[in-house]
């Protein structure tokens, strides 16, 4: 997930701080994300999933809710 995160904020032409502020954290957690420290609540993957448009994690959002 951390290459994804990262691959399409950048090809939305986005920095970190400004996901960051479109998500309502901090810019050192949108840097968390990308290096795979930790990953978004389901919440913030819902809102990843409304910005860049893409539908594919909800099978992440199910296995983390089943773990």
């Amino acid at each position: 997930m951390k290459d994804r995160i990262r691959c399409l904020r950048a090809k939305n032409g986005w920095t970190a701080l400004l996901l960051s502020r479109l998500l309502g954290v901090t810019e050192r957690t949108i840097q968390r994300w990308e290096r795979g420290d930790t990953q978004p609540n389901p919440l913030h993957l819902e809102k990843l999933e409304k910005l860049l448009r893409i539908e594919r994690w909800k099978t992440v959002r199910r296995t983390q809710d089943e773990g």
